[in-house]
C-alpha cells in the first residue's frame, strides 16, 4: 500500500500523465521485489553465522559514517550531511 502510495505521489511530482492501473500494479510489484530483496541481503550475515541479524545494518551504518570514508566524498555531497 505503501509503496503505490509513493509511485502515485511520484508520477505526480513529475508532471506525468496517469498511471494505469495494470502499469501501476507491475510497478508496484517490482519494486516491492526490490525493497524485499535489498531487506533480505542486509540481514543475512557475510561471516560466523552467530551474528545478530541487525550486525549487517549496525556495520554497514558504521562504514558510511566513518570519517575516513566521509573525507573522501565529493564536495557537493557535504550540504547533504
Amino acid at each position: 500500500m505503501f509503496v503505490r502510495d509513493e509511485m502515485i505521489f511520484w508520477f505526480t511530482q513529475q508532471h506525468r500523465s496517469s498511471i494505469g492501473e495494470q502499469q501501476l500494479r507491475e510497478r508496484v510489484q517490482t519494486n516491492s521485489e526490490i525493497i524485499v530483496r535489498r531487506a533480505t541481503s542486509l540481514a543475512q550475515s557475510s561471516g560466523a553465522g552467530g551474528i545478530p541479524a541487525n550486525q549487517t545494518v549496525i556495520d554497514s551504518i558504521s562504514k558510511a559514517s566513518n570519517p575516513m570514508n566521509l573525507a573522501q566524498l565529493d564536495n557537493l555531497w557535504m550540504p547533504y550531511l
